[in-house]
């Protein structure tokens, strides 16, 4: 809420920099409603009640969501972030759309928090 502040109050010295505040907002936003999420699923988990449907995904884009993510969390460190994949058209898994997103943002998540130089690569096989 922070930068939604700073651009209310005129507080940015750019067109970049008001979007650099927008990107960050955004990309609170997202972790916000991840954490949401988890916790409605752990209320799930405890009552009983969870039901993980299971459908062909195409990693590809779990990967660019990540990727959308990631990056300038990692700029924002001072850090590079690599995100490669072969580029043979679709890649095609039997999962959960969402689970797959939510464990690839923890784990590159935590990458970025423990790192504190260089970058982190994160390459699917």
């Amino acid at each position: 809420m922070g930068f939604l502040r700073l651009i209310l109050d005129d507080m940015a010295d750019s067109e970049a920099e008001k979007h650099e505040f927008v990107e960050e907002a955004y990309q609170s936003a997202l972790l916000l409603l991840n954490l949401i999420n988890d916790i409605l699923d752990l209320a799930k988990i405890e009552a009983g009640r969870v039901g993980i449907e299971l459908e062909v995904v195409d990693f590809s884009e779990v990967l660019q969501a990540t990727e959308n993510f990631a990056l300038p969390q990692a700029q924002n460190k001072g850090l590079s972030f690599n995100l490669t994949a072969p580029n043979q058209g679709p890649l095609l898994v039997y999962g959960n759309q969402r689970w797959l997103l939510q464990v690839m943002l923890n784990i590159v998540g935590n990458a970025i928090k423990f790192t504190h130089e260089g970058g982190i690569t994160v390459a699917w096989k």
